[in-house]
């Protein structure tokens, strides 16, 4: 969907009833930018600014955009135009008011005082290179401890806001630029909840909160959820006349290695970011999935799902150039191949999964067939922290609901007991992570399953983690498209190796689920390294000598 304003692309006029607008293009304009040249905005740029300033009530002058979104990607100068606005409010007599409060808040002090601010006080040195005249008009602190720019005529300040909420009580805030708010950790909600209050005690005119940011990763923080909001009010969804979105972002539709969609969505590409440069980077992109995520996220501003620093990449998991992983089969499909059954265990906060894994000797790959479980009372909850379909995913049958606030141990154990029983499969091992479950293991054992505990620690567990990815760059982990499984996938962050070069899957979020992708990694363990090291040329991954050895 195209989600760029038509204010923006059309020829339209702008409202400027007070000419505010036209104030606001003058004043940017006359800024200096360090290469000495003045700050003339291009097209898309002026556009933004006489929309936000300009487009106000006839009668009483304010203005209509109270929160304005930016959503730009990497090189399109939006904290240069952030800095404007905000030196724009902190001196202009046309927008100013007497003694107020002005915050630059990011995901560090630092990022917001070298960023932003730095860029306002260069507007402003530049403006007055004369260090008499600026202390006439100026009070400047920047230091380690304090960011602070004061103008004296007014008593107004502009200043670098701390990352802690407490610390923002009490505030009277005309103008909040949020930077880059994709990167704000958890602790940062609140503060953007704490900021917006501080704004309901100006009076006198519309206090204005700007956020100026590129895409993210993942769900659940303060960045994705301004996202959200913006990307509802931008398509239609969500009528909110205050709130002004701007998204530059490319679809999942167009082709990244394309030059149009770069143009269409990085509107400073040739003043603010080379052509050249974006063909080289799409060059590396093309060769590593890694290169590929960051190409998507900072060059088309694509909010990318999973983590942050994921393990692996949803371009790389859905097997983008042959689609082979996510091609749909079934059961039947895969029953007379050899099957190992891998389960990942919770008791009421994570899922809990139980996933059997085919293997097919001639090519190589593996079919996963999970059977995934969640509280049926927690499903509305996980998916307004999680933002992900629950719901949907327990009426399509991905996600089975199980009665009251926890997982029915007896219906994990009827499950794993009908796929042994099942006479069309050849069941080879059952391997789980012991947590919660041994009582209904033993009791499988005692019937004579062949059940295994897989200790997750480096042996077994890395070198099935390290075979296990390179399935998935090779496309031969045959997936089907299952969406828990995917997001479970996704979920993984990038393990860190350990000094003998062992990795293990871990979660950092708690709302980050990846127990269907563990519980996987436990059946491809039985196979590729309790049973096969050999056969699989696990001897370089393992540590241990092979059968053969």
């Amino acid at each position: 969907m195209e989600l760029r304003p038509a204010w923006i692309i059309d020829d339209s006029p702008l409202p400027d009833p007070r000419g505010l607008g036209q104030e606001a293009v003058e004043f940017i304009e006359s800024l200096i930018l360090p290469s000495g040249d003045p700050f003339l905005l291009i097209r898309e740029q002026e556009r933004i600014v006489r929309k936000v300033f300009g487009d106000v009530d006839p009668v009483t002058g304010r203005r209509k955009a109270q929160t304005v979104y930016l959503h730009l990607p990497s090189g399109s100068a939006k904290s240069t135009l952030a800095a404007a606005c905000a030196l724009l409010l902190l001196c202009h007599p046309s927008f100013r008011i007497q003694n107020s409060q002005l915050v630059i808040a990011a995901a560090t002090r630092e990022q917001a005082r070298s960023t932003a601010f730095g860029i306002v006080e260069g507007f402003i040195r530049r403006r007055y290179p004369d260090e008499v005249d600026l202390a006439g008009k100026y009070r400047v602190v920047s230091n380690a401890v304090t960011q602070e720019i004061e103008h004296l005529a007014s008593g107004s300040t502009l200043k670098v806001t701390s990352r802690s909420p407490s610390a923002n009580e009490g505030q009277t805030l005309l103008f909040i630029l949020a930077e880059e708010t994709h990167a704000w950790t958890r602790q940062a909600d609140r503060l953007w909840d704490v900021l917006l209050k501080a704004q309901a005690k100006i009076t006198a005119t519309t206090p204005l909160a700007m956020v100026a940011t590129t895409a993210g990763q993942g769900v659940g923080g303060i960045g994705h959820r301004l996202y959200t909001i913006s990307r509802d009010i931008a398509s239609g969804k969500v009528v909110n006349p205050s709130w002004l979105p701007v998204i530059y972002e490319a679809s999942a539709d167009d082709d990244w290695r394309s030059p149009e969609v770069w143009k269409r969505v990085t509107f400073g590409l040739g003043k603010y970011k080379s052509l050249d440069v974006l063909r080289n980077l799409a060059m590396i992109a093309e060769t590593s999935a890694t290169a590929r995520a960051e190409f998507l996220r900072y060059h088309l501003n694509s909010w990318l799902e999973g983590v942050t620093e994921p393990w692996i990449d949803a371009a790389t998991y859905d097997d983008e150039d042959d689609e082979d992983a996510a091609a749909p089969f079934t059961l039947d499909d895969v029953a007379h191949l050899p099957c190992y059954i891998g389960l990942d265990a919770s008791q009421t906060d994570d899922l809990t999964c139980v996933s059997a894994v085919f293997h097919d000797e001639e090519t190589g790959c593996f079919y996963v067939v999970p059977t995934v479980w969640c509280p049926a009372e927690s499903i509305q909850r996980r998916t307004t922290d999680d933002g992900q379909p629950y719901a949907e995913w327990a009426e399509s049958g991905d996600l089975i609901a199980t009665e009251g606030n926890s997982i029915d141990e007896t219906v994990i154990e009827a499950r794993i007991r009908e796929l042994y029983d099942d006479d069309r499969l050849d069941i080879r091992r059952i391997g789980y992570d012991r947590y919660g479950v041994n009582r209904m293991m033993t009791r499988l054992h005692e019937d004579g399953l062949p059940v295994l505990d897989v200790p997750q620690r480096a042996w077994p567990m890395s070198p099935a983690a390290k075979f296990t990815e390179r399935l998935i760059l090779d496309g031969k982990l045959r997936h089907g498209g299952h969406p828990v499984l995917r997001w479970a996938f996704l979920n993984v962050p990038l393990p860190k190796p350990s000094p003998d070069g062992n990795i293990r899957l871990s979660k950092k979020d708690r709302s980050r689920k990846i127990d269907p992708a563990v519980a996987t990694v436990i059946a491809i363990a039985l196979c590729a390294v309790v049973d096969n090291e050999k056969t699989l040329n696990f001897e370089d991954l393992t540590g241990r000598p092979s059968a053969e050895a």
